[in-house]
């Protein structure tokens, strides 16, 4: 028996089986299947871009559990959407242990306007969790368009530490100021209800401030904000008697967590209790008015979440912290090189690190969030841009944690949806019309270069999963069930990427005198660049079909031809039985295992130009357009599917010769290969002739540091001028983020 060209599926059952049963005995398989949680930042060269220039994405997929990069996915889903959450384009990236790169051409069918890169693995899909970057895509051949006028009115939001005003005791309350565009500076006061100022209030240029008040049971409080023009009023939360206060105190070494009982919950015991993503990982009974530090050194990096209960389980209150640290880069300016200049650039960094570097033109417009303020980002509801980070103090980010939400949600999980890809990619479906599908088999074929074909068992409630190797380029696969692959029936097959995104926070494109002039000299320089880059030609072939190993082939041009392909089988394929009568369209393989006389144990398999084909629809095709057949007459196992031979027939140009298959036809999208690194850079001096308008000077999307740690490499500058930024984004080998920004000028 031979065995087909089929990537063992079993491999993935085995893991999710795993994963599902990693803690044995245990009646919560859902939290193993929590510990090997994914997430995914991307690095990109920028995200302010115009038509004509190229996006290039640096991709990282780390476990949320150890931060480490994650071997568990092999394929990344990206997708760019429009202002109304539209895709604009879709690809897949693939992976080796957690890392990838790709890019793509903005052409000018974009349109002005602000998109959102978002990218996740199929893994990921499981938790409804992905990676989202806001990009700004200007098109200066379009006319822009003009901003609305009028005041946009301030909004003030109130988050008590912890969740509740607590009557009787001091309470810290975080305040936040905000348009809908912008963060707002403010001033003014809190006052009881009968009018007595309790404090003055402030917020900064991230909207944030703060202050305490120590109010009484059943009294009602407002804040009154400074406008140039009068005052507004705001309503404070609603005090509380029977809330539990939870404040905590953040400093080098440890949390000090302090408990404040209302007067109806004086004397109770309660339960704290400190999760991750994952996992508890701490838990107490406490004296629900009591103080007790918890040292960091004890506890996972990265979100967690700090829960307060009573002895019933029922949540009193709940806060978030983030264990580790909050890096932050000046913008210090430290060499002057001119223009066409040799650049070496040698940093330190932790050893056994996995990078992406850039290099590219600094404007104010083009943010994005590190490593480390990713980490922030992706574990609260409403993650905040890239500029409040840069202009955030440690204190705010403290604040922002108050007034966030947990984006993890820790709802049981006791099955799993989407498999993760381990070593190819998967096509789901069902069947939503059969009668029964005992020993039904359905075939996908992908012709073309990567021509493939896999055969997989669809179970008692007509659902199949099929993997396979995603080409390189744009396909098309068809299938079809074995032993009816003339018959349409309805296949349903799910959707790779999500179907749908909440709305995303969209803010108005500003245009100044700066950024117009900023427009025009990058268009130009656009231009210049494009009509003098030496584009590489296309080393793909012509579409192929393989030969089949161990089959015999009848090339049809050296026989004499028949009018039918009925006849041709008659008369010399002997290996294949036809009947002469016309009604029967049937085959009957003579195999190594069984008489030619002797009833097939199993299916045969029919291609016509790797299509797969019914008997009925082949033998009604013209044998004038057939250029050889390959028969091979022993049994042919493709994974849990054994069939009695396979036939397969191939016009000449391995096109169809214009025959219509009713086998169900799915797009197959290509993928990058993001996995075998590629550098860009300019590592020589452009003639003097040639003009040189790069302001992407260095991409190295896949770097692993040695054991040194040192990273070195070196670029020449080009013919643009002005503040250039070297960037550089990671993990360490214990899971720990890098981010590294350095800024240099070109005169």
């Amino acid at each position: 028996m031979r065995y087909g060209n089929f990537i063992n599926f079993t491999q993935q059952v085995i893991l999710t089986v795993g994963l599902l049963t990693f803690h044995a005995g245990s009646s919560q398989p859902e939290k193993s299947i929590k510990n090997a949680r994914e997430d995914v930042y991307i690095h990109v060269n920028s995200t302010d871009l115009i038509v004509g220039e190229t996006l290039h994405y640096a991709v990282f997929v780390y476990s949320l559990q150890t931060g480490r990069c994650s071997g568990l996915s092999s394929i990344l889903y990206l997708e760019l959407l429009n202002a109304k959450g539209t895709p604009v384009y879709q690809t897949k990236v693939r992976l080796k242990e957690g890392r990838g790169y790709g890019e793509f051409f903005l052409s000018s069918l974009f349109s002005t306007g602000n998109y959102h890169l978002v990218a996740y693995t199929r893994w990921m899909k499981n938790f409804h969790d992905f990676f989202i970057q806001p990009v700004t895509i200007i098109n200066p051949y379009e006319k822009p368009g003009l901003e609305a006028q009028g005041t946009d009115n301030v909004e003030l939001r109130f988050y008590p530490e912890g969740g509740a005003i607590v009557a009787g005791t001091k309470n810290r309350v975080i305040i936040r100021s905000s348009t809908s565009q912008t963060k707002e500076k403010t001033t003014g006061r809190i006052v009881s209800a009968l009018g007595e100022k309790i404090c003055d209030i402030t917020t900064n240029i991230t909207g944030f401030g703060e202050f305490i008040i120590s109010p009484e049971a059943g009294q009602k409080y407002q804040a009154i904000v400074d406008k140039g023009d009068g005052f507004e009023f705001y309503d404070l939360p609603d005090v509380c008697e029977r809330c539990v206060g939870l404040n905590v105190k953040d400093s080098p070494n440890e949390y000090f967590i302090r408990l404040q009982s209302g007067l109806g919950l004086a004397n109770r015991t309660g339960i704290v209790e400190i999760i991750n993503p994952q996992n508890s990982v701490m838990k107490r009974k406490v004296d629900l008015t009591s103080s007790f530090p918890v040292l960091k050194k004890d506890l996972p990096g990265g979100f967690l979440k700090i829960i307060v209960s009573n002895e019933s389980g029922d949540v009193l209150n709940e806060r978030l912290i983030f264990n580790g640290k909050i890096k932050k880069n000046s913008g210090q300016i430290f060499e002057t090189y001119s223009t066409r200049e040799k650049v070496p650039i040698a940093l330190e960094v932790p050893a056994n690190s996995d990078l992406s570097i850039s290099v590219s033109k600094q404007y104010r417009y083009n943010r994005q969030n590190n490593f480390s303020t990713h980490l922030l980002n992706a574990g609260i509801v409403d993650p905040e841009p890239s500029a409040f980070y840069e202009e955030a103090t440690l204190d705010d980010i403290a604040r922002l944690l108050i007034a966030s939400q947990w984006k993890y949600a820790n709802e049981d999980m006791d099955s799993v949806k989407f498999l993760p890809e381990v070593r190819s990619d998967l096509v789901e479906g069902s069947i939503s019309d059969f009668k029964d599908s005992t020993n039904m088999a359905i075939c996908l074929s992908i012709p073309g270069e990567d021509y493939q074909i896999r055969v997989t068992e669809v179970d008692g409630r007509g659902n199949f999963t099929l993997n396979y190797i995603t080409p390189q380029r744009k396909s098309t696969g068809f299938l079809a069930i074995i032993g009816d692959e003339g018959t349409e029936f309805p296949i349903e097959i799910g959707n790779e990427f999500y179907d749908s995104y909440p709305p995303f926070v969209e803010n108005t494109i500003k245009y100044d005198s700066l950024r117009i002039a900023n427009v025009i000299e990058r268009s130009i320089n656009n231009q210049i660049e494009n009509a003098y880059y030496l584009s590489q030609s296309d080393s793909l072939n012509a579409k192929t079909i393989p030969q089949f190993a161990g089959f015999k082939t009848y090339r049809l041009d050296d026989y004499t031809r028949f009018p039918t392909i009925r006849d041709t089988f008659i008369e010399y394929i002997l290996e294949v039985g036809v009947s002469k009568n016309e009604s029967d369209y049937n085959f009957y393989m003579k195999t190594t295992d069984s008489p030619f006389e002797k009833a097939p144990d199993f299916q045969l398999l029919l291609f016509l130009d790797g299509v797969p084909v019914s008997a009925k629809e082949i033998l009604e095709f013209s044998p004038y357009a057939i250029e050889h057949i390959e028969v091979l007459n022993e049994k042919y196992s493709f994974g849990p599917v054994i069939l009695d031979g396979i036939i397969s027939f191939h016009t000449y140009n391995n096109d169809l010769a214009g025959f219509e298959p009713k086998a169900r036809r799915i797009p197959i999208l290509e993928i990058q290969d993001g996995i075998n690194r590629k550098q860009l850079s300019a590592n020589n001096k452009r003639g003097e002739r040639i003009p040189d308008w790069r302001e992407l000077l260095y991409w190295d999307p896949l770097v692993n540091t040695d054991s040194t740690g040192i990273v070195s490499f070196e670029f020449f500058t080009s013919d643009v001028v002005g503040t250039f930024e070297v960037r550089i984004e990671g993990v360490t080998n214990d899971g720990e983020p890098i981010s590294i920004k350095r800024y240099f000028q070109v005169e």
